[in-house]
């Protein structure tokens, strides 16, 4: 079923082109527009351009996250995507400005969930539980 997020402009910087075209899929989908950047430099590109929430993997393969969310900080609200979980990472999470942690692979409705979440200004999930329901494979499943 489409939701009604069209208005909703995410920006999702994954260096997986795989995991990104899967998030940005889903999301899509969903009725968000989705701009993927497939590197901390191409995200850096976009920064003068109003995105409602930007999700980011924190190992990117030319810089990290915690770097790109500190650029974006006061321009955005963030959503932080790796592979491990989130209390390697707890700490430079809230330091960086991440308001959400998602742990791949994630399933569909948590990251739904988390996104929504986010974009609406409520407070972010920092964990790494993922609920039971349909997973997509490898980065979100």
């Amino acid at each position: 079923m489409m939701k009604h997020n069209t208005l909703i402009k995410v920006l999702l910087v994954e260096d997986d082109l795989d995991c990104a075209e899967t998030i940005a899929d889903v999301l899509g989908e969903h009725g968000y527009h989705v701009q993927i950047a497939l590197s901390f430099k191409s995200a850096l590109s976009h920064i003068n351009e109003s995105f409602d929430v930007m999700i980011s993997d924190i190992s990117l393969s030319d810089g990290n996250g915690f770097e790109l969310m500190r650029c974006f900080k006061n321009l955005v609200r963030g959503i932080a995507l790796s592979g491990l979980p989130v209390d390697r990472h707890w700490a430079q999470n809230i330091e960086a400005g991440f308001t959400a942690y998602l742990t791949k692979p994630v399933s569909v409705k948590h990251l739904l969930e988390t996104v929504h979440h986010v974009v609406q200004g409520e407070a972010g999930s920092f964990t790494d539980e993922i609920p039971s329901n349909v997973i997509l494979k490898r980065c979100v499943g």
